[in-house]
Protein backbone atom coordinates (compact mmCIF):
# COMPACT_ATOMS: atom_id res chain seq x y z
CA UNK A 1 0.00 0.00 0.00
CA UNK A 2 1.02 3.73 -0.34
CA UNK A 3 3.43 5.34 2.00
CA UNK A 4 1.30 6.60 5.04
CA UNK A 5 2.80 9.88 4.77
CA UNK A 6 0.54 10.24 1.68
CA UNK A 7 -2.78 10.41 3.43
CA UNK A 8 -2.29 14.05 4.28
CA UNK A 9 -3.23 14.39 0.30
CA UNK A 10 -6.81 15.00 -0.19
CA UNK A 11 -8.48 13.91 -2.98
CA UNK A 12 -10.41 15.22 -5.63
CA UNK A 13 -12.66 13.89 -7.95
CA UNK A 14 -13.87 15.51 -11.65
CA UNK A 15 -16.97 14.36 -13.22
CA UNK A 16 -19.55 15.95 -15.98
CA UNK A 17 -22.73 14.89 -13.20
CA UNK A 18 -22.82 13.37 -9.90
CA UNK A 19 -25.62 11.68 -7.73
CA UNK A 20 -28.52 10.81 -10.24
CA UNK A 21 -27.62 9.33 -13.49
CA UNK A 22 -25.72 6.28 -12.88
CA UNK A 23 -23.83 4.95 -16.11
CA UNK A 24 -20.56 3.30 -15.84
CA UNK A 25 -18.40 5.98 -15.83
CA UNK A 26 -20.62 7.60 -12.52
CA UNK A 27 -20.93 4.58 -11.24
CA UNK A 28 -17.07 4.08 -11.24
CA UNK A 29 -16.45 7.66 -9.74
CA UNK A 30 -18.89 7.03 -7.31
CA UNK A 31 -17.45 3.91 -5.79
CA UNK A 32 -14.25 5.40 -5.52
CA UNK A 33 -14.84 8.40 -3.68
CA UNK A 34 -16.68 5.95 -0.96
CA UNK A 35 -13.58 3.80 -1.01
CA UNK A 36 -11.00 6.82 -0.96
CA UNK A 37 -13.11 7.93 2.11
CA UNK A 38 -12.84 4.47 3.42
CA UNK A 39 -9.67 4.08 2.95
CA UNK A 40 -8.85 7.47 5.33
CA UNK A 41 -8.33 10.38 2.55
CA UNK A 42 -9.99 13.24 2.18
CA UNK A 43 -12.14 13.24 -0.63
CA UNK A 44 -14.52 16.06 -2.94
CA UNK A 45 -16.37 15.48 -5.82
CA UNK A 46 -15.62 18.38 -8.25
CA UNK A 47 -18.93 18.30 -11.09
CA UNK A 48 -21.46 20.54 -12.75
CA UNK A 49 -25.00 21.34 -12.30
CA UNK A 50 -25.70 19.42 -14.90
CA UNK A 51 -28.12 16.63 -13.90
CA UNK A 52 -27.30 14.01 -16.71
CA UNK A 53 -26.46 14.00 -19.82
CA UNK A 54 -29.99 12.98 -21.07
CA UNK A 55 -31.33 16.17 -19.88
CA UNK A 56 -31.50 19.39 -21.05
CA UNK A 57 -27.77 20.31 -19.14
CA UNK A 58 -28.09 24.08 -19.50
CA UNK A 59 -31.30 24.35 -17.91
CA UNK A 60 -31.88 21.39 -15.74
CA UNK A 61 -29.74 21.61 -13.16
CA UNK A 62 -29.08 21.07 -9.25
CA UNK A 63 -28.14 24.73 -7.42
CA UNK A 64 -24.19 25.53 -7.60
CA UNK A 65 -22.47 25.10 -4.31
CA UNK A 66 -21.32 22.40 -1.60
CA UNK A 67 -23.97 19.71 -1.10
CA UNK A 68 -23.72 15.74 0.32
CA UNK A 69 -24.68 12.36 -1.47
CA UNK A 70 -23.97 9.55 0.39
CA UNK A 71 -21.61 11.25 2.69
CA UNK A 72 -19.52 12.77 0.13
CA UNK A 73 -18.47 16.26 -0.54
CA UNK A 74 -19.68 17.39 -3.53
CA UNK A 75 -19.03 20.69 -4.85
CA UNK A 76 -20.87 21.59 -7.75
CA UNK A 77 -20.62 24.63 -10.58
CA UNK A 78 -22.67 26.08 -13.01
CA UNK A 79 -22.85 24.54 -16.53
CA UNK A 80 -20.93 26.57 -19.90
CA UNK A 81 -23.66 28.30 -21.27
CA UNK A 82 -22.36 28.81 -24.78
CA UNK A 83 -23.28 28.67 -28.00
CA UNK A 84 -24.18 24.83 -28.62
CA UNK A 85 -24.42 25.14 -32.49
CA UNK A 86 -21.22 24.18 -33.36
CA UNK A 87 -21.42 21.40 -31.05
CA UNK A 88 -24.56 19.89 -32.44
CA UNK A 89 -22.64 20.39 -36.04
CA UNK A 90 -20.33 17.41 -34.38
CA UNK A 91 -22.62 15.96 -33.12
CA UNK A 92 -24.32 15.62 -36.84
CA UNK A 93 -21.83 15.01 -38.51
CA UNK A 94 -20.54 12.36 -36.61
CA UNK A 95 -24.04 10.49 -36.69
CA UNK A 96 -23.63 10.83 -40.76
CA UNK A 97 -20.31 9.09 -40.89
CA UNK A 98 -18.79 12.18 -42.22
CA UNK A 99 -14.59 13.45 -41.71
CA UNK A 100 -15.60 16.23 -38.85
CA UNK A 101 -13.02 19.28 -38.92
CA UNK A 102 -10.65 20.29 -36.03
CA UNK A 103 -12.87 23.12 -35.06
CA UNK A 104 -16.14 20.91 -34.54
CA UNK A 105 -13.90 18.56 -32.86
CA UNK A 106 -13.00 21.30 -30.29
CA UNK A 107 -16.32 22.70 -30.05
CA UNK A 108 -17.57 18.69 -29.37
CA UNK A 109 -14.85 18.94 -26.48
CA UNK A 110 -15.94 22.32 -25.23
CA UNK A 111 -19.25 23.03 -25.65
CA UNK A 112 -20.85 20.11 -24.55
CA UNK A 113 -21.26 19.61 -20.76
CA UNK A 114 -18.36 21.85 -19.49
CA UNK A 115 -17.30 24.29 -16.53
CA UNK A 116 -14.96 27.14 -16.80
CA UNK A 117 -16.19 27.91 -13.38
CA UNK A 118 -14.58 24.58 -12.43
CA UNK A 119 -11.64 24.34 -14.34
CA UNK A 120 -10.64 27.58 -12.90
CA UNK A 121 -11.11 25.72 -9.44
CA UNK A 122 -8.69 23.52 -9.73
CA UNK A 123 -5.99 26.25 -9.95
CA UNK A 124 -7.09 27.06 -6.60
CA UNK A 125 -6.13 23.42 -5.08
CA UNK A 126 -3.25 22.49 -2.91
CA UNK A 127 -0.22 21.26 -4.88
CA UNK A 128 -0.50 18.06 -3.03
CA UNK A 129 -4.27 17.42 -3.45
CA UNK A 130 -4.83 14.27 -5.59
CA UNK A 131 -6.97 15.12 -8.67
CA UNK A 132 -8.51 12.12 -10.93
CA UNK A 133 -10.66 13.20 -13.33
CA UNK A 134 -13.14 10.58 -15.46
CA UNK A 135 -14.71 9.71 -17.89
CA UNK A 136 -13.49 11.40 -21.30
CA UNK A 137 -16.79 11.30 -23.48
CA UNK A 138 -18.13 14.53 -21.89
CA UNK A 139 -16.23 18.28 -22.64
CA UNK A 140 -15.38 18.28 -18.57
CA UNK A 141 -12.49 16.45 -18.45
CA UNK A 142 -10.38 16.76 -21.87
CA UNK A 143 -11.24 20.48 -21.54
CA UNK A 144 -10.20 20.19 -17.52
CA UNK A 145 -7.36 18.10 -18.08
CA UNK A 146 -5.37 20.12 -20.96
CA UNK A 147 -5.92 23.34 -19.33
CA UNK A 148 -3.67 21.96 -16.34
CA UNK A 149 -1.36 19.87 -18.27
CA UNK A 150 0.39 16.96 -15.93
CA UNK A 151 -1.50 18.14 -13.00
CA UNK A 152 -4.69 15.29 -13.54
CA UNK A 153 -4.42 11.85 -13.70
CA UNK A 154 -7.14 10.47 -16.03
CA UNK A 155 -9.54 7.71 -15.80
CA UNK A 156 -11.02 7.86 -19.30
CA UNK A 157 -13.08 5.09 -20.04
CA UNK A 158 -11.77 5.07 -23.13
CA UNK A 159 -14.18 2.81 -26.56
CA UNK A 160 -12.76 3.18 -29.69
CA UNK A 161 -15.34 4.95 -31.46
CA UNK A 162 -14.87 8.13 -33.72
CA UNK A 163 -14.34 10.79 -30.88
CA UNK A 164 -11.55 8.79 -29.42
CA UNK A 165 -9.27 9.74 -32.52
CA UNK A 166 -10.10 13.31 -32.48
CA UNK A 167 -7.40 16.06 -31.23
CA UNK A 168 -8.61 17.19 -28.06
CA UNK A 169 -8.47 13.48 -26.83
CA UNK A 170 -4.78 13.34 -28.15
CA UNK A 171 -3.64 16.55 -26.30
CA UNK A 172 -5.91 15.02 -23.32
CA UNK A 173 -3.65 12.00 -23.25
CA UNK A 174 -0.11 13.87 -23.50
CA UNK A 175 -1.16 16.53 -20.87
CA UNK A 176 -2.36 13.81 -18.66
CA UNK A 177 -0.43 13.24 -15.51
CA UNK A 178 -1.16 9.93 -15.25
CA UNK A 179 -3.74 7.41 -17.15
CA UNK A 180 -5.73 4.62 -15.11
CA UNK A 181 -6.78 2.23 -17.47
CA UNK A 182 -9.89 -0.19 -16.72
CA UNK A 183 -8.45 -3.17 -19.32
CA UNK A 184 -5.87 -4.42 -21.12
CA UNK A 185 -7.78 -3.95 -24.06
CA UNK A 186 -8.78 -0.25 -23.38
CA UNK A 187 -4.97 0.59 -22.42
CA UNK A 188 -4.02 -1.75 -25.77
CA UNK A 189 -6.07 0.25 -27.78
CA UNK A 190 -4.64 3.96 -26.43
CA UNK A 191 -0.85 2.08 -27.39
CA UNK A 192 -1.62 1.64 -30.80
CA UNK A 193 -3.28 4.67 -31.43
CA UNK A 194 -0.79 7.33 -29.31
CA UNK A 195 1.97 5.53 -28.46
CA UNK A 196 4.02 7.17 -31.41
CA UNK A 197 2.70 10.75 -30.26
CA UNK A 198 2.87 9.75 -25.98
CA UNK A 199 6.09 7.18 -26.03
CA UNK A 200 6.74 5.27 -22.93
CA UNK A 201 4.91 7.30 -20.90
CA UNK A 202 2.10 5.64 -22.05
CA UNK A 203 3.22 2.07 -21.73
CA UNK A 204 4.28 2.65 -18.28
CA UNK A 205 0.19 3.87 -17.19
CA UNK A 206 -1.09 0.66 -15.47
CA UNK A 207 -3.87 -1.27 -15.59
CA UNK A 208 -6.13 -1.11 -12.48
CA UNK A 209 -9.55 -2.21 -13.38
CA UNK A 210 -12.53 -1.61 -10.76
CA UNK A 211 -13.64 -3.15 -7.67
CA UNK A 212 -16.91 -5.22 -7.93
CA UNK A 213 -18.23 -7.61 -4.94
CA UNK A 214 -21.70 -7.98 -3.55
CA UNK A 215 -22.52 -6.90 0.15
CA UNK A 216 -23.24 -10.09 2.26
CA UNK A 217 -27.17 -9.00 2.48
CA UNK A 218 -27.07 -8.98 -1.39
CA UNK A 219 -25.27 -12.52 -1.62
CA UNK A 220 -27.54 -14.12 0.95
CA UNK A 221 -30.69 -12.96 -0.81
CA UNK A 222 -29.40 -14.30 -4.40
CA UNK A 223 -28.84 -17.83 -2.80
CA UNK A 224 -32.08 -18.34 -1.11
CA UNK A 225 -34.45 -21.00 -2.82
CA UNK A 226 -37.31 -18.17 -1.51
CA UNK A 227 -36.20 -15.05 -2.70
CA UNK A 228 -35.44 -16.00 -6.32
CA UNK A 229 -39.04 -17.66 -6.07
CA UNK A 230 -40.61 -14.70 -4.71
CA UNK A 231 -38.71 -12.61 -7.48
CA UNK A 232 -40.15 -14.64 -10.50
CA UNK A 233 -43.55 -14.49 -9.49
CA UNK A 234 -43.40 -10.54 -8.51
CA UNK A 235 -41.92 -10.02 -12.13
CA UNK A 236 -43.84 -12.76 -13.72
CA UNK A 237 -40.74 -14.39 -15.49
CA UNK A 238 -40.84 -16.78 -17.90
CA UNK A 239 -39.53 -20.19 -17.45
CA UNK A 240 -36.04 -19.50 -19.41
CA UNK A 241 -34.97 -16.17 -20.38
CA UNK A 242 -32.28 -13.94 -21.67
CA UNK A 243 -31.27 -10.65 -20.21
CA UNK A 244 -30.18 -7.31 -20.68
CA UNK A 245 -29.07 -4.98 -18.25
CA UNK A 246 -28.20 -1.42 -18.38
CA UNK A 247 -29.61 1.74 -20.67
CA UNK A 248 -31.94 0.86 -23.10
CA UNK A 249 -30.83 2.23 -26.23
CA UNK A 250 -29.73 1.39 -29.91
CA UNK A 251 -26.06 2.42 -29.36
CA UNK A 252 -25.79 -0.26 -26.60
CA UNK A 253 -25.94 -2.89 -29.06
CA UNK A 254 -29.84 -3.21 -29.08
CA UNK A 255 -30.35 -2.16 -32.60
CA UNK A 256 -28.99 -5.59 -33.87
CA UNK A 257 -30.02 -7.94 -30.31
CA UNK A 258 -33.64 -7.59 -30.70
CA UNK A 259 -33.98 -8.37 -34.40
CA UNK A 260 -31.31 -11.23 -33.92
CA UNK A 261 -34.25 -12.16 -30.58
CA UNK A 262 -37.12 -12.18 -32.70
CA UNK A 263 -35.76 -14.13 -35.75
CA UNK A 264 -34.28 -16.90 -32.68
CA UNK A 265 -37.85 -17.40 -31.54
CA UNK A 266 -39.65 -17.18 -34.68
CA UNK A 267 -37.43 -19.98 -35.55
CA UNK A 268 -38.06 -21.64 -32.62
CA UNK A 269 -42.04 -22.00 -32.65
CA UNK A 270 -41.27 -23.18 -36.17
CA UNK A 271 -39.80 -25.96 -34.90
CA UNK A 272 -42.37 -26.77 -31.51
CA UNK A 273 -39.61 -25.16 -28.99
CA UNK A 274 -40.30 -23.26 -25.98
CA UNK A 275 -39.46 -19.52 -26.40
CA UNK A 276 -36.71 -17.93 -25.07
CA UNK A 277 -37.82 -14.21 -24.56
CA UNK A 278 -35.40 -11.33 -23.64
CA UNK A 279 -36.07 -9.64 -20.66
CA UNK A 280 -34.57 -6.03 -20.46
CA UNK A 281 -33.31 -4.52 -17.23
CA UNK A 282 -33.04 -0.71 -17.17
CA UNK A 283 -34.62 2.80 -18.61
CA UNK A 284 -34.07 4.76 -21.80
CA UNK A 285 -36.25 6.33 -24.72
CA UNK A 286 -39.89 5.06 -25.64
CA UNK A 287 -39.65 2.72 -29.19
CA UNK A 288 -36.77 1.35 -28.77
CA UNK A 289 -38.18 -2.11 -27.81
CA UNK A 290 -40.94 -2.90 -29.54
CA UNK A 291 -44.34 -4.61 -28.12
CA UNK A 292 -43.76 -8.12 -28.64
CA UNK A 293 -43.96 -11.67 -27.09
CA UNK A 294 -39.92 -12.21 -27.24
CA UNK A 295 -39.66 -8.95 -24.94
CA UNK A 296 -40.20 -8.54 -21.10
CA UNK A 297 -39.51 -4.72 -19.95
CA UNK A 298 -38.65 -4.73 -16.33
CA UNK A 299 -37.35 -1.49 -15.72
CA UNK A 300 -35.02 -0.38 -13.32
CA UNK A 301 -34.65 -2.94 -9.93
CA UNK A 302 -33.45 -3.00 -6.90
CA UNK A 303 -29.94 -3.86 -6.66
CA UNK A 304 -31.20 -7.74 -5.08
CA UNK A 305 -33.86 -8.40 -7.69
CA UNK A 306 -31.78 -7.56 -10.71
CA UNK A 307 -29.05 -9.91 -9.53
CA UNK A 308 -32.03 -12.62 -8.90
CA UNK A 309 -33.39 -11.90 -12.46
CA UNK A 310 -29.43 -12.89 -13.67
CA UNK A 311 -28.91 -15.49 -11.78
CA UNK A 312 -32.07 -17.39 -12.86
CA UNK A 313 -31.17 -16.64 -16.42
CA UNK A 314 -30.25 -19.05 -18.99
CA UNK A 315 -27.24 -16.34 -19.51
CA UNK A 316 -26.23 -12.48 -19.83
CA UNK A 317 -26.19 -10.62 -22.88
CA UNK A 318 -24.01 -7.74 -23.11
CA UNK A 319 -24.50 -6.87 -26.90
CA UNK A 320 -22.37 -3.48 -26.91
CA UNK A 321 -19.25 -2.72 -29.08
CA UNK A 322 -18.46 -0.05 -27.08
CA UNK A 323 -17.54 -1.15 -22.89
CA UNK A 324 -14.07 -0.58 -21.32
CA UNK A 325 -14.50 -2.38 -18.36
CA UNK A 326 -18.23 -3.76 -18.12
CA UNK A 327 -20.00 -3.60 -14.81
CA UNK A 328 -22.65 -6.02 -16.18
CA UNK A 329 -20.44 -8.59 -17.02
CA UNK A 330 -18.96 -8.90 -13.79
CA UNK A 331 -22.08 -8.82 -11.60
CA UNK A 332 -23.61 -11.44 -13.90
CA UNK A 333 -20.45 -13.49 -13.31
CA UNK A 334 -21.33 -13.22 -9.53
CA UNK A 335 -24.74 -13.71 -9.38
CA UNK A 336 -24.38 -17.24 -10.91
CA UNK A 337 -24.45 -16.84 -14.82
CA UNK A 338 -22.71 -16.96 -17.95
CA UNK A 339 -22.35 -14.45 -20.14
CA UNK A 340 -22.99 -13.81 -24.58
CA UNK A 341 -20.49 -11.06 -25.81
CA UNK A 342 -19.77 -9.92 -29.04
CA UNK A 343 -16.22 -10.69 -30.72
CA UNK A 344 -16.35 -7.01 -31.82
CA UNK A 345 -16.37 -5.57 -28.31
CA UNK A 346 -12.96 -6.11 -27.60
CA UNK A 347 -13.15 -6.08 -23.76
CA UNK A 348 -15.66 -7.70 -23.31
CA UNK A 349 -14.49 -11.10 -25.67
CA UNK A 350 -10.97 -10.48 -23.82
CA UNK A 351 -12.29 -11.07 -19.73
CA UNK A 352 -14.16 -14.12 -21.16
CA UNK A 353 -11.35 -15.43 -23.38
CA UNK A 354 -9.20 -14.88 -20.01
CA UNK A 355 -11.44 -16.88 -17.53
CA UNK A 356 -14.23 -18.89 -19.73
CA UNK A 357 -16.86 -17.43 -18.25
CA UNK A 358 -18.78 -17.14 -20.97
CA UNK A 359 -19.39 -17.26 -24.94
CA UNK A 360 -18.33 -15.10 -27.72
CA UNK A 361 -20.43 -14.43 -30.87
CA UNK A 362 -19.24 -13.23 -33.94
CA UNK A 363 -22.53 -12.65 -36.19
CA UNK A 364 -26.32 -14.34 -36.02
CA UNK A 365 -25.83 -17.25 -36.83
CA UNK A 366 -23.06 -17.91 -34.10
CA UNK A 367 -24.95 -16.22 -31.81
CA UNK A 368 -28.41 -18.72 -32.09
CA UNK A 369 -26.02 -21.62 -31.87
CA UNK A 370 -24.14 -20.25 -28.42
CA UNK A 371 -27.66 -19.61 -27.18
CA UNK A 372 -28.77 -23.36 -28.03
CA UNK A 373 -25.31 -24.57 -26.08
CA UNK A 374 -26.35 -22.46 -22.52
CA UNK A 375 -29.40 -24.72 -22.89
CA UNK A 376 -27.74 -26.88 -21.15
CA UNK A 377 -27.50 -26.19 -17.36
CA UNK A 378 -24.05 -28.21 -17.08
CA UNK A 379 -22.51 -25.71 -19.36
CA UNK A 380 -24.16 -22.54 -17.88
CA UNK A 381 -22.91 -23.83 -14.39
CA UNK A 382 -19.65 -24.71 -15.96
CA UNK A 383 -19.21 -21.39 -17.24
CA UNK A 384 -20.59 -18.81 -14.72
CA UNK A 385 -18.09 -20.60 -12.06
CA UNK A 386 -15.14 -19.91 -14.04
CA UNK A 387 -16.44 -16.01 -14.33
CA UNK A 388 -17.23 -15.96 -10.46
CA UNK A 389 -13.45 -17.13 -10.20
CA UNK A 390 -12.51 -14.53 -12.40
CA UNK A 391 -13.62 -11.73 -10.62
CA UNK A 392 -13.52 -12.39 -6.64
CA UNK A 393 -9.79 -12.48 -7.91
CA UNK A 394 -9.03 -9.82 -10.04
CA UNK A 395 -11.30 -7.42 -8.77
CA UNK A 396 -11.53 -7.39 -5.24
CA UNK A 397 -12.00 -4.00 -3.90
CA UNK A 398 -8.44 -3.56 -1.62
CA UNK A 399 -6.49 -5.25 -4.54
CA UNK A 400 -7.91 -2.35 -7.08
CA UNK A 401 -7.07 0.18 -4.66
CA UNK A 402 -3.77 -0.98 -3.98
CA UNK A 403 -2.97 -0.64 -7.77
CA UNK A 404 -4.85 2.85 -7.75
CA UNK A 405 -2.74 4.66 -4.80
CA UNK A 406 0.50 2.99 -5.70
CA UNK A 407 -0.35 4.25 -9.45
CA UNK A 408 -0.94 8.29 -7.77
CA UNK A 409 0.78 8.45 -4.79
CA UNK A 410 3.85 6.78 -5.79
Amino acid sequence: MAPQDSLKAPFFLITPWFGTFAGGGGRAIASLAEMFQRCGYSVTVLTTCSRSPYEDWRSSCYPAGESWVDNIRVLRFPVDQSDSRLYHEAVVARSRGESVCLELQQAFFERGINSQALIEYVWRLDRNAVVIAGTYFQSLVPSVINAHPGRIVALPAFHNEPEFYWMPIANMIENSRKILFLSREEKDLAIRVYGHRVGQRLVENPVVGLGVQLTSDVQTKIEGMDFLRQVRISLSLPEHYLVYVGRIENAKGLSYLIPWINNLNKIRIAKNEFLLPLVLIGDGPLGVVPESPYMLKLGYLPEAEKLAVMRQSIALINPSMLESFSYVVMEAWLAGAPVLVPRGCAVTAGHVDRCAGGLVYEDETEFSIEVESLLNPKVRDALATQGQQYVRTQFRWPDVMDRILRAVLL
